[in-house]
């Protein structure tokens, strides 16, 4: 089922440089944090579907059951998709950075977020990246980053392997919205330098083109 994640905020981008992980192959991926304003998007049925994030679980999950001809969501089931901060999902830990030992810029432990990846060899010309106007991006236009309003298209599905049962998503592609407040460091204004005062021979040097 293709959904549309509506309104989150970029996190953890790699929609033009792909991402090895420790052990597997190179893939592209996207997470869209969770905030007042994101809803869910999908069509079922013939239906158009637009509900709040927070009812993924209830909504979703039992239609993707019934369609993998399961009678009712299993009540252990691994979630890759929709998960909170706080949580262990499979080998995936908490939101939270090894180094400081706190959680991510964005994350607090009752953030909602939503994750999908693809592999590279799937997606050989990278996943769909559009603007407002729905017109192409490239990685030289500098949009989206982490940190701004987004809407995320994901395939998710169920899948059983091994005995366990989970539902996951494949991430196929995202919209920039508008420009949110960015992660990490700020960017370097001028301001940031005091005027310094230009000696003689530094403007003869201008002068003569050096």
């Amino acid at each position: 089922m293709q959904i549309q994640v509506k309104r989150c905020r970029a996190s953890f981008l790699n929609v033009f440089q792909p991402y090895t992980p420790t052990t597997g192959d190179a893939k592209y991926g996207a997470t869209g944090i969770c905030d007042d304003d994101t809803r869910v998007l999908f069509t079922h049925e013939n239906k158009k579907h637009d509900i709040p994030y927070s009812d993924f679980n209830k909504v979703v999950l039992p239609i993707l059951a019934k369609e993998k001809g399961w009678n009712k969501v299993p009540k252990i089931l691994t979630n890759y998709v929709f998960a909170r901060a706080d949580e262990t999902v499979g080998s995936r830990g908490p939101k939270i950075s090894s180094k400081t030992e706190e959680y991510y810029d964005g994350y607090t432990e009752d953030t909602y977020f939503f994750t999908g990846s693809t592999k590279v060899e799937k997606m050989p010309n990278g996943p769909l990246c559009v603007d407002q106007k729905r017109r192409h991006l490239n990685a030289s236009e500098g949009k989206p980053v982490s940190g701004d309003i987004v809407n995320l298209l994901l395939n998710v599905f169920m899948y059983e392997y091994e005995k366990k049962k989970g539902v996951s998503a494949s991430f196929e592609g995202i919209q920039y919205v508008k420009k949110g407040e960015h992660f990490g460091a700020a960017a370097a204004e001028p301001s940031a330098f005091d005027e310094e005062e230009v000696e003689d021979d530094e403007e003869l040097e201008e002068d003569e083109g050096f």
